[in-house]
């Protein structure tokens, strides 16, 4: 899939094939776009009217866009990695904070495209910035 925002040609595209949520996102700039179904704390999907039960048009689809990114974050841990498409510099300095008091968190990389331009910026464990 090509990015609709910066044009990167390997976009990533997960649906679950049971209940036919999907996420695509783009690794280079943070676009993101998707759809689930909403969910209690419990994960109990939630039902327009519960009286009708579980039939496919009545859960609540929640739909998701992030079409002009600030980034896309990926927190290397000690074992796995979460990434993030981010709407603001504002939730990136916020998810920047929790990291650096969080144990297993080895390194946190941005990857913005801006002005045309791909870049790439890595906060290891010390949070000393290395652009790359």
């Amino acid at each position: 899939m090509t990015c609709p925002n910066c044009g990167a040609k390997d976009c990533q595209v997960d649906v679950n094939y049971r209940t036919g949520e999907g996420l695509e996102f783009c690794p280079h700039c943070g676009y993101g776009h998707s759809m689930y179904f909403k969910q209690d704390r419990k994960g109990n999907y939630l039902l327009r009217d519960p009286a009708k039960g579980a039939h496919p048009d009545n859960f609540i689809l929640v739909e998701r866009k992030v079409e002009s990114p600030y980034g896309y974050c990926e927190v290397r841990l000690e074992r796995g990695c979460s990434c993030y498409c981010l709407e603001s510099e504002e939730r990136y300095q916020h998810l920047l904070a929790e990291c650096r008091f969080d144990d297993k968190v080895k390194s946190v990389s941005l990857h913005r495209f801006v002005d045309g331009l791909f870049s790439t910026i890595t906060v290891s464990k010390s949070c000393e910035p290395k652009e790359g």
